[in-house]
């Protein structure tokens, strides 16, 4: 037993816990955030992406172990020697460390910006007419959808939503306040209780439909150009709670946010309910998802002991997992933030904007249709160096040309308002056949695969959702075209995701062709997914699980026994 211990310790050496390792990852893009010589708004974009990816990695990482830490059986991880409740332990006393820098650095940018003309302000900081402004604002727009709750036995705790932001206050009775004044001293002696009597818990949630932060007009109503004042708008439900709870005197105030674990496993059984598809299990999925159990809770400020010992009774988290801050606790805001100034302090604040060129393999003419270019030579594009809209432009002439007799697509991550899924169903309306291959297992993108998913199906496109245990990450379109009697194909092959939106982001490679074994294999391959069929051969395509691994270590080992003879190896 010893000798194995000793051999475990020595492996252990040189692996890391992933966890830990994960977030060691997203110290680096604090640091990115830290860098002074990355412009400000720059980094205070990267402060934000710190944020949103710890909300990611709470939610699925830090759901998937506080399951695992509940089991009966101890499990240790293989490369850490630790138990789910040790990986816990060491996550948030981590998690903790970290926020502090991302706080100090987010105040140290937010300093900074007030030199450019750019202020994040306090209800307090506002002049005579800026509070007028958010005075009017609020009667007319905020307050009539507040809907403020007491707590008791009448109203019982609300379903706090994921990631949403609401207003906990401690509330008292005006006139039991005045007594509890009067017999402090019995109070005292009763302060172990969950909350006295003559105290509540209010909470309000912070609607999500107004937008997070609210611009200052100058006097003239008219938004200032040397200037960018702005408040959020959880400052102006804070400064006005006093009023939405009548008799009773507020106290103690904070906003908090439950994050909830939201790792479920996608490849649960299907219920055998006549007809379910899985387009409705995932459905339920997702609800199911909402509901369950919290496993973080973010509070801007400071919460006080009676509202702590409430709330972590009421969500049953523990106190290592509740994390204090004075940073807004929604970032999303600071992307808007280039918009609002001039073309000069942008120069100043922001990266210098990158324009993706046209492919220089193609003509960009468009009276000499992309269809034509492509039959006379393949092309690989390069995102987002390159734009993606030849493809698009591909898309929306097959759509409309009587020569189409059908197109077989793949997807996995749509944009929001999609240019290719439109382009697929102007194709099905127009008789077309259309072929989707919809990946439904897109972690929180979901709900927008399948709002996607039914209004191709309301065109008349032909919807299949993945294979069962697998995701399908291909990423294949075929034009399937008769051309004179002869069947022809185009094929688009890449390592990107449909999406407009991140193919200006992201770095990869989209061939287009119209090659002919290469459109054979991809007819094959759409084919085989429609009968679920993993086992396909296929002469030119490598489609994992049944080929692709082999032939790259083929591959590999051809280019071995090249440069092994003198030969020059890639």
């Amino acid at each position: 037993m010893e000798v194995q211990s000793a051999e475990k310790i020595k492996s252990n050496i040189y692996t890391q816990d992933r966890e830990l390792s994960w977030l060691k990852f997203n110290k680096r893009v604090l640091e990115e955030a830290q860098d002074v010589s990355v412009p400000l708004l720059e980094r205070l974009k990267f402060v934000s992406i710190f944020t949103s990816n710890l909300d990611e990695f709470y939610m699925i990482r830090v759901g998937r172990l506080n399951d695992l830490s509940k089991m009966k059986i101890e499990i240790k991880n293989d490369k850490s020697d630790m138990t789910p409740k040790e990986q816990l332990e060491r996550i948030f006393e981590k998690t903790h460390s970290l926020l502090e820098e991302r706080n100090g650095t987010y105040f140290q940018i937010i300093e900074g910006l007030k030199a450019f003309g750019i202020y994040d302000l306090k209800f307090s900081d506002l002049d005579k007419n800026e509070k007028k402004q958010i005075e009017n604002y609020y009667r007319n727009r905020i307050q009539p959808v507040l809907s403020p709750l007491i707590i008791d036995s009448q109203h019982p705790f609300p379903h706090l939503v994921n990631k949403q932001s609401y207003i906990l206050v401690s509330v008292k009775d005006k006139e039991k306040a005045e007594l509890r004044e009067t017999y402090k001293e019995k109070y005292k002696k009763e302060k172990n209780k969950e909350i006295n009597k003559d105290m509540k818990i209010g909470i309000i949630s912070i609607p999500t439909n107004l937008g997070s932060v609210i611009y200052l007009e100058d006097s003239d109503n008219s938004y200032k150009i040397d200037e960018i004042r702005f408040i959020r708008i959880e400052e102006i439900i804070l400064e006005y709670t006093q009023q939405l709870f009548g008799q009773f005197e507020t106290g103690d105030k904070t906003v908090i946010s439950v994050t909830r674990n939201a790792d479920l496993n996608l490849n649960e059984e299907l219920e055998e309910d006549d007809g379910e598809d899985y387009k409705h299990h995932m459905k339920k999925l997702l609800k199911k998802r909402a509901r369950l159990l919290p496993i973080r809770l973010e509070v801007m400020g400071k919460i006080g002991e009676d509202e702590r010992s409430f709330i972590m009774k009421r969500l049953k988290i523990s106190g290592e997992q509740i994390f204090e801050s004075d940073v807004p606790i929604s970032l999303g805001y600071v992307f808007e933030l280039p918009e609002k100034i001039s073309a000069e302090k942008k120069k100043q604040l922001c990266d210098s904007v990158f324009e993706s060129q046209y492919p220089n393999s193609l003509n960009p003419n468009k009276k000499i249709k992309i269809t034509q270019q492509i039959k006379q030579k393949d092309v690989l594009f390069h995102y987002p160096y390159e734009q993606m809209e030849p493809f698009i432009n591909l898309l929306k002439e097959s759509a409309n040309d009587s020569n189409v007799l059908s197109i077989k697509i793949t997807m996995y991550r749509l944009a929001l308002r999609s240019k290719i899924a439109e382009q697929l169903c102007e194709a099905a309306e127009n008789g077309i056949e259309v072929n989707v291959l919809m990946e439904l297992k897109a972690r929180f993108d979901e709900q927008n695969n399948i709002s996607w998913a039914e209004r191709l199906e309301e065109s008349g496109c032909n919807i299949i959702y993945g294979l069962e245990d697998f995701k399908v990450h291909s990423k294949i379109c075929l034009i399937t075209r008769n051309d004179n009697g002869k069947i022809n194909y185009i094929t688009q092959i890449g390592t990107g995701n449909y999406n407009e939106k991140t193919a200006k982001l992201y770095s990869d490679f989209s061939l287009i062709t119209a090659n002919e074994d290469i459109g054979k294999d991809a007819n094959e391959f759409f084919k085989n997914m429609m009968i679920s069929n993993l086992e396909g051969q296929y002469k030119r395509l490598w489609v994992a699980p049944n080929s692709l691994k082999q032939n790259i270590l083929n591959s590999i080992d051809e280019e071995i026994k090249k440069s092994k003879a003198g030969m020059v190896g890639k």
